[in-house]
């Protein structure tokens, strides 16, 4: 059996193909740009450069369906098709893009129109409102003068960043008085059309990943972050998981709701009086997947299984599993010492050598692809390409 991975330049890519390989499956690794580290892994059988679906979608998804034709034709027996991001769904579900596929390959998506419903912020809130679920306050700004009534801090991001393909610490600026917030919702709005403006809720942040099949949640991990990449938010960088019923209830109503097919996040916040904030859904792979192998769930092959048609293994995650990404925490180290927060620094420090907390990618049992990982982020540092340059702490320069 052959699994065709879309792009295997993300990190957390590696923990999924070490998942599907681990299952006797051959794992064919399509990548765009550079060639990434991930590809030293023993869990690649082939690795094929691909178009960039940002720059030629129409290519890109010819590509793959003649990657999926010869693997039809050489083994008759069609290999699953797995999407990795955004934009590459939003490629790969058109339906006549999809059609075609179908004929070569098996692919567990959600169709295009509920898609681009799920990715629009804006219209998920909207969703919850009507299904019962608790959301930040929302506001809906006609002019810069109407921020003037408004409490702060706030949270202003495009509906969809990532189909614009900003970086996950370009996707939200926080506005702490009128001025700012305009500005960045000004600046949204250009660039992607349409921006959401929301209370900003102080709490922990955490989540739900899943692989859904029909409406239905099939295979559940959570994640509760308990440091970000930057000190104000951002990436987690210092994850666990625990129970799965706190974010059952409105991530069922809404995998329901919109009958969802694929893996997905859904984000929340819990602040400080305990009340959960239901944030976004994330129509695709979450950069946090490898706590998903870490904790002995079966998403990875659940989603192989669902796209082939075979019956998943419907394993959740285990509780209580701890994980940490080693270069993005490192940087929030580094930024607490500047910042004068040395407790801070000293509890990254604390966690990087608790031998029961697992680092997301580096494993023994794969060491060309874990020690590669470890001089890519040596050979980048904190420069222009580095594990902290991605966040956007104020507006950029015209």
């Amino acid at each position: 059996m052959t699994a065709v991975v879309t792009n295997a330049s993300y990190r957390m890519v590696l923990a999924f193909m070490r998942d599907l390989a681990d299952k006797g499956i051959r794992v064919v690794a399509c990548y765009y740009g550079e060639e990434p580290y991930t590809l030293r892994s023993n869990s690649v059988h082939t690795a094929v450069k691909v178009p960039d679906p940002y720059i030629y979608p129409n290519d890109y998804a010819n590509v793959l369906f003649s990657i999926c034709k010869d693997i039809f034709e050489k083994e008759n027996e069609k290999p699953a098709l797995l999407p990795i991001n955004t934009k590459e769904l939003e490629i790969l579900s058109q339906p006549e893009v999809r059609s075609r596929l179908e004929e070569v390959c098996g692919l567990a998506i959600t169709d295009h129109d509920t898609l681009d419903f799920a990715n629009n912020k804006a219209r998920v809130q909207e969703l919850c409102e009507e299904l019962g679920i608790v959301t930040p306050n929302t506001y809906h700004p006609a002019c810069r003068e109407d921020f003037e009534g408004y409490p702060y801090p706030l949270i202003v991001k495009p509906v969809c960043g990532e189909k614009f393909g900003l970086k996950a610490g370009e996707r939200f600026l926080i506005g702490w008085d009128a001025k700012g917030a305009a500005d960045a919702w000004e600046y949204f709005t250009r660039l992607c059309d349409e921006t959401i403006i929301q209370d900003r809720i102080f709490g922990e942040e955490c989540g739900l990943a899943c692989v859904i099949h029909n409406g239905e949640i099939i295979t559940g991990v959570t994640e509760v972050a308990v440091r970000t990449q930057f000190l104000d938010g951002g990436q987690p960088t210092y994850i666990y998981t625990n129970p799965l019923d706190i974010y059952m209830d409105a991530s069922t109503k809404l995998a329901k709701a919109l009958n969802l097919t694929g893996l997905f996040m859904f984000q929340f916040m819990r602040d400080r009086e305990g009340t959960l904030y239901m944030m976004e859904i994330n129509c695709r792979m979450c950069g946090s997947y490898s706590i998903c192998r870490r904790s002995k769930s079966s998403a990875g092959y659940d989603l192989f299984a669902i796209s082939k048609g075979l019956e998943p293994l419907r394993q959740h995650g285990r509780v209580g599993v701890h994980h940490f990404i080693l270069p993005a925490d490192f940087f929030r180290a580094y930024q607490a010492v500047k910042a004068g927060k040395y407790m801070d620094a000293l509890g990254c420090v604390g966690t990087w050598l608790n031998l029961k907390n697992y680092e997301c990618v580096f494993e023994l049992g794969d060491p060309k692809a874990s020690f590669a990982y470890i001089f890519h982020y040596l050979r980048q540092g904190f420069g222009s390409k580095g594990a902290g340059s991605r966040r956007r702490t104020r507006l950029p320069e015209d």
